[in-house]
């Protein structure tokens, strides 16, 4: 009975110390991130939620570098009849990326559809606000989907020597 009191003891102190022992390696992932990049991330997540958007996200580490990559299907619907909050969640993407806090990211916005006179609304609402933004890139593509895909990526800091 007394080892079935000890087994206890200890595995609620294990319990107690694992969230304090894994605090540090926790903190170092996200200090590894670039807090702007974390922040046009959410901030564009939340955005395109906002306006009934649904998304998707990949996130991809490597080397020296992250790239998050949103992706967000168009309803042929909404683009056709150019919705008012297709038009918003357009505006403020591209607003949000073109935001001087933002500068130093590396942000690409691919507007894809398969009609001209379509790829050339949704330029018409984006370009103008990124125009002056030299760290954003707008690309409309000929593609049978339609759809917004928005590129961010950016340098990972290296540690510093000895860490």
């Amino acid at each position: 009975m007394s080892q079935m009191r000890g087994l206890v003891v200890l595995s609620l102190l294990g319990l107690v110390l694992l969230p304090t022992a894994c605090t540090p390696v926790v903190a170092e992932l996200k200090a590894a991130r670039h807090p702007r990049a974390e922040g046009l991330h959410e901030q564009l997540s939340q955005s395109i939620r906002s306006f009934g958007f649904s998304h998707g996200i990949r996130s991809v580490r490597e080397d020296e570098r992250e790239i998050d990559t949103i992706f967000v299907a168009i309803p042929l619907d909404s683009l056709k009849r150019q919705h008012i909050t297709l038009h918003h969640m357009l505006f403020n993407v591209a607003r949000l990326c073109a935001r001087p806090e933002f500068a130093k990211i590396a942000v690409r916005i691919e507007l894809n559809a398969g009609d001209e006179s379509d790829r050339s609304y949704m330029r018409g609402i984006v370009a103008p606000i990124v125009a002056e933004a030299r760290n954003v890139q707008v690309v409309s593509q000929r593609d049978a989907s339609n759809d917004l895909v928005i590129t961010i990526s950016n340098a990972v800091p290296k540690p510093a020597a000895g860490d």
